[in-house]
């Protein structure tokens, strides 16, 4: 894994706990993605990195509640789609790196709410 990341929990007053993953500065619109889009629906954003990784398609292009992203093989665009101003904040990661991380935290989500049920 090319970028540094690691976890934190959120506790609130009633005791309820959710998981966050905290990236480097660069790529922090990701870790956006990943707690919103990619935690309502993963298997739809696995499916179309997936396919263009594997060379079914050239590119792919997704927009869930919070951000967008733009596939290409090398890499992804993740886009802010809550921005007043039409396209918002936005950066890049290598695909493969993006894919990755999905698994990353797919993972850690269900082992986090499997022992905080």
């Amino acid at each position: 894994m090319k970028y540094k990341y690691s976890f934190d929990e959120l506790i609130y007053d009633d005791e309820d706990r959710d998981l966050i993953i905290i990236v480097e500065e660069k790529i922090q619109l990701v870790a956006q993605f990943l707690m919103s889009d990619v935690q309502i629906d993963s298997e739809s954003y696995i499916q179309a990195l997936d396919s263009v990784l594997n060379g079914f398609s050239d590119y792919e292009e997704l927009n869930g509640n919070v951000c967008g992203i733009l596939i290409h093989r090398d890499k992804t665009k993740v886009i802010d789609c809550l921005a007043d101003d039409g396209m918002g904040n936005w950066c890049e990661i290598e695909t493969k790196e993006l894919r990755e991380l999905i698994d990353i935290w797919c993972n850690k989500l269900k082992r986090f709410k499997e022992n905080n049920k």
